[in-house]
């Protein structure tokens, strides 16, 4: 799992690249929202364009993530996931706890 970091206005937007699952280091992701929640940040973004394949632990990190940023009065938004994982997000009810959005403009004016 790959990670960068960058800014959009107010918006933290954090690139991953790679698969999103257990024991396929995750922790970097957690670590890094968890930093940036710590930081004070209070809207962030999770660009999924370049995610593979989320599993299981990788959609338990998900519900974790937005539970965090819940509790420290942030939000968390799901950006351009490819067909497979939307779908995935979608048969699992991910889509009721995420906002997903198709294109950056949307997702950092969606705040």
């Amino acid at each position: 799992m790959k990670i960068g970091m960058r800014k959009a206005g107010k918006v933290q937007i954090v690139d991953l690249c790679g698969d999103i699952a257990k024991g396929r280091g995750n922790l970097p992701v957690q670590d890094t929202v968890q930093d940036l929640l710590d930081k004070g940040e209070k809207r962030i973004v999770l660009n999924l364009k370049q995610v593979r394949w989320i599993d299981s632990g990788g959609l338990g990190l998900l519900i974790v993530l937005k539970k965090r940023s819940t509790q420290a009065g942030a939000d968390v938004k799901l950006l351009m996931p490819s067909k497979k994982v939307h779908d995935l997000f979608t048969m699992v009810r991910l889509n009721e706890i995420y906002e997903i959005l198709d294109s950056e403009l949307d997702a950092v004016g969606s705040f």
